[in-house]
């Protein structure tokens, strides 16, 4: 990309995520965008079709760095248990909290990053669990299901709590990992 380029939609980007913390989605305009950014409204119509397009760039941008996330997480389990990762992906995406807070909040009819990350969540587990040779006591749609509400429940509470009360998150953590302990028993049958 070029670098002109790059500049510019990294100002609209953050110019966005400041006005979205400021206010809702719905009282943003594109007019405001570009004056707090100081760029043209040529110049941000070159970039994106109007505010919904750079929300679903926004949104998509960050879905893949978490989706990254999610992914190697699991690649690096081997065959473990899917849970016991849980801590590990949340820890990971408090790197990525204001994005993630800005984009949970922004849930409705059209835009439900939520379902978006749940759906992602759900399919790294279920695909795992089809290549795993380990036998269920449950069906893989039920474990998976279950791991996304789970995980996602998880990574919200560690995103809200990670700047407030960092001790806090310390010990979801760890409340997360024995928790992981007590499930790994229960899914799997014995061999």
């Amino acid at each position: 990309m070029n670098v002109r380029i790059f500049k510019t939609t990294n100002t609209i980007y953050e110019t966005f995520k400041t006005l979205l913390r400021e206010k809702n989605f719905d009282k943003i305009s594109v007019n405001e965008i570009c004056k707090k950014s100081l760029i043209s409204k040529s110049t941000f119509y070159a970039h994106f079709a109007d505010k919904y397009d750079l929300l679903e760039h926004f949104s998509d941008k960050t879905t893949s760095i978490l989706e990254e996330i999610i992914r190697r997480r699991f690649k690096a389990m081997d065959y473990q248990n899917p849970f016991s990762i849980l801590d590990k992906i949340a820890n990971d995406t408090v790197s990525q909290n204001k994005d993630i807070q800005l984009l949970l909040k922004l849930n409705s009819p059209e835009f439900q990053f939520e379902k978006s990350l749940q759906q992602i969540l759900y399919e790294n587990c279920f695909k795992w669990l089809e290549k795993s040779n380990k036998k269920l006591k449950f069906t893989k749609d039920f474990t998976a299901l279950l791991y996304s509400n789970i995980a996602l429940s998880s990574i919200k509470f560690s995103l809200e709590i990670s700047e407030k009360e960092p001790e806090y998150l310390k010990n979801h953590i760890a409340f997360i990992s024995s928790m992981q302990n007590s499930i790994l028993g229960t899914i799997f049958l014995s061999e």
